[in-house]
């Protein structure tokens, strides 16, 4: 089996085991597969990896109804879309990468964007779903980012990774994450800690236990690589205190969308989003008692 069709295996295994419905995923890319900002000293290039359709049924707090009527606004239906992103980081003259998608195209897009896989000296991984370790590796199980040291979160370690664990996703962690601990290039961080100056872990556990975000502070202000906040941006920033089947912890994983998107508003701060519109980057704002997501540079 080759590495694409092997992806597609993993994906319709891993939503069918969470949601009995799974997401449709497309391999390929959104246009040239990477975009690149400037934000002050920081260097932000987003890496599409696949793209994809998220039908209704993986969707509570929120009626079919209503779903259909956002849908329909947007020339969608019976389904939203989603899109699947990782980003790297240059600041200091250090590259991080966020997350590393399903193993589909970030490593490719990732050369076309300027970078190759051995440049990374950081992989930072938000939390243990296959859309963000799963590029750890390749389809023969070898590390991909050779010289990265990889910072995962503790939380996670404790509930995905154990052999006894039968969570979803668990086996995948434990393959992903191997090489990297085999070679002593494994970090486990536990809440909010400082990675390099001005690089920092944000504990927005609910999503997984573990699931945290990475502060970037530069010259021009913060940007926040948030992970999985937000999973459908037509629903969740008009109507926060939707879930989805994937978060493990819904109650935790509401309360802190509620938290985090008031304080990236409050401080205006840029975010980047794994499952926002490619390049997932921009801005949030209120609107009313709600939100509105302005994509970076609109």
């Amino acid at each position: 089996m080759n590495l694409k069709l092997s992806v597609i295996a993993f994906f319709l295994v891993f939503f069918v085991t969470f949601s009995k419905a799974p997401l449709a995923l497309a391999i390929g890319d959104v246009g040239e597969g990477y975009k690149s900002f400037t934000l002050g000293d920081l260097k932000l290039t987003a890496l599409s990896d696949a793209t994809g359709q998220m039908p209704f049924s993986l969707f509570h707090g929120i009626t079919e109804d209503e779903l259909n009527v956002i849908a329909s606004a947007a020339n969608m239906e019976g389904a939203l879309n989603s899109w699947i992103n990782a980003f790297v980081v240059e600041k200091d003259s250090k590259l991080y990468l966020v997350d590393t998608g399903t193993g589909a195209k970030v490593a490719e897009n990732l050369v076309k964007a300027g970078y190759k896989p051995e440049d990374i000296d950081f992989v930072l991984i938000t939390h243990f779903h296959g859309d963000h370790i799963g590029g750890l590796i390749d389809s023969s199980g070898n590390p991909v980012y050779s010289k990265a040291k990889v910072y995962v979160p503790q939380k996670d370690m404790d509930y995905f990774m154990p052999e006894t664990a039968t969570v979803p996703g668990g086996d995948l962690a434990r393959k992903a994450l191997a090489p990297y601990e085999d070679s002593e290039r494994l970090v486990i961080f536990d809440s909010d800690m400082e990675i390099e100056p001005g690089v920092e872990t944000i504990a927005s556990y609910g999503h997984t236990p573990g699931h945290s975000g990475f502060l970037f502070t530069g010259t021009d202000g913060e940007l926040l690589v948030w992970g999985d906040i937000v999973h459908a941006y037509l629903v969740q920033f008009v109507r926060p205190e939707v879930t989805l089947t994937y978060d493990v912890d819904e109650d935790t994983a509401r309360a802190t969308r509620a938290k985090v998107l008031a304080e990236v508003t409050e401080k205006n701060q840029v975010i980047a989003g794994a499952h926002l519109p490619f390049p997932g980057v921009g801005k949030v704002v209120k609107a009313g008692e709600t939100y509105r997501y302005n994509p970076y540079g609109d």
